[in-house]
This record gives structure tokens, C-alpha cells and sequence, in this order.
């Protein structure tokens, strides 16, 4: 992806019950341009442990939007 879409920002998402957590940090780790998106203190209710429900759901999208624009701004959006 980094080669195919050079320059476009990419952001991976430690999961949030931290499966495969020590492989997806090894991915990031380096490279220019892929952004680690940390989970673990999100505070995100579940439905059966692993999927979030409708709560966990937006403080899910509110958190990675927050981090998104954090990283590349409003300005990228427009």
C-alpha cells in the first residue's frame, strides 16, 4: 500500500481486545507514513466481549476521528 498510494497517510488500528497487537506494531514500526493508532485506553463497551456494541461503536469512530485529524488536520478533509 505504501508503494501504490505513496503519500497518503495510512493508520493501523491496535484491535481492541489487542489480537495479533506484537505483529501489527512490527508492521508499523519504521515506516514513514503508516500511523499505530492505539486502542487501549478507549473505554469501549461490548455486545459478547470482542465486538462493540452500539456505544462502543461511536466511541470507536469518535476516537480514531480524533486521532486521524490529530495527525493530518481539518484541512485534509476539504
Amino acid at each position: 500500500m505504501t508503494i501504490k498510494y505513496a503519500g497518503v497517510p495510512i493508520f493501523a488500528m491496535i484491535p481492541f481486545r489487542k489480537n495479533r497487537e506484537t505483529e501489527i506494531r512490527q508492521c508499523v514500526g519504521g515506516r514513514s507514513n503508516v500511523y499505530l493508532v492505539e486502542t487501549g485506553n478507549w473505554a469501549i463497551t461490548y455486545t459478547d466481549g470482542t465486538h462493540p456494541d452500539l456505544n462502543g461503536g461511536v466511541v470507536a469512530g469518535q476516537k480514531l476521528a480524533e486521532f486521524i485529524v490529530s495527525v493530518v488536520g481539518k484541512q485534509f478533509f476539504i
